[in-house]
Formats: structure tokens, sequence, C-alpha cells
């Protein structure tokens, strides 16, 4: 794959994840105070990033681009499974384990953007067909309660 159609893929990829509502509260409409309505939402959410997360795997990147596709196809599976955990938290009530769950996944996208920002940047002058894509992701606010 090429440079410039890898970086179109991956660019894809991070749009694709800036489109979803990772707040599940924004999906359940007026049932937002079902513990059942707000897992179901965030099983959907972990669901669009395991397809994201599948997209990314089949990529086949440039050789020095090796470490940037296995660190993003990282973030996008350990995201969606992090969601998945929040879900069966959800379906439990417990909330200490819905709390902990929530601060996992806000934790777990602060590490990645660091990781993966740190990634780029090793990929100096290439890094610019990455970057600004990157930079803007924001961290997905999972709801605490």
């Amino acid at each position: 794959m090429s440079d410039k159609d890898y970086s179109h893929a991956w660019r894809q990829a991070v749009l694709q994840y800036r489109q979803i509502d990772k707040n599940p509260d924004d999906w359940m409409g007026t049932d937002s105070s079902s513990q059942e309505a707000r897992a179901q939402a965030v099983s959907e959410i972990s669901r669009q990033l395991r397809e994201i997360a599948n997209s990314m795997k089949d990529l086949k990147p440039p050789a020095d681009c090796q470490e940037l596709q296995e660190q993003t196809y990282l973030f996008y599976r350990g995201l969606s499974d992090r969601y998945n955990g929040y879900s069966e938290a959800l379906g439990t009530g417990d909330q200490d384990k819905i709390s902990s769950a929530a601060n996992g996944i806000n934790d777990f996208v602060s590490d990645y953007q660091y990781t993966i920002s740190r990634t780029i940047k090793k990929l100096n002058d290439k890094g610019n067909l990455f970057r600004s894509s990157w930079d803007d992701l924001s961290k997905p606010l999972a709801s605490k309660t």
C-alpha cells in the first residue's frame, strides 16, 4: 500500500471514530434514566469501534508505518473492549464498577493519544500525513453514573 493510500485509509478511520457519539446519554433520548438502555447504547458504541478496528486490521501499511498501524489498531480494539466492559458494569448496577469502567475509558484514550502522537512524531515529515487528524481527537466522555 502506498504512503498516500495508507494515510488516506488511516485518516478515514479517524474520521469514522470522530463521527461516533461516544456519550451514551445522547443515544438514549427520553429513556435516559434506564441502566438497560444506557448499557445497550454503550454496547452499540463498542460495536462501532470494533468495526473500525477490524477495518484497520486489514490495512497493509508501508514498512515505516507498521508501528503506527499496530498502535492504532490496538487503540480502536482496546477502546471497543473498554466500552464493552462499561456496558457490562452498567448491567451490574454497581456504581463503583460503573465509575471505574468510565474512568478506564478516559484513561485508556488519554494514554493512547500520547502513545500514538509519539509514534506519529517518530515518522518525521511523513508524520504530517497523520498528525492533524490525530491531534484533533477529543476524549470520549463516558457517563460516570
